[in-house]
């Protein structure tokens, strides 16, 4: 699946203490070893780089709104 994520793409990454995927990410590097992600909320690169396994496409909500 995660195959088909590219650059700008917004994604969610399962969160460690609970595994339940935490929205809020947008992919700014796609390297032979995994992505490194982004943190949409305030622009800070995470310092790890995510598995395939470990990234998918941001599913949207009816009650989501996009401002931009």
């Amino acid at each position: 699946m995660a195959d088909t994520v590219q650059v700008g793409d917004k994604v969610e990454v399962p969160r460690h203490f609970d595994g339940q995927w935490a929205r809020g990410f947008e992919i700014v590097d796609v390297a032979d070893d995994g992505y490194q992600v982004m943190r949409t909320s305030d622009g800070e690169v995470l310092p790890v780089t995510f598995a395939a396994d470990d990234v998918r496409i941001a599913h949207t909500r009816a009650n989501d709104f996009s401002w931009m």
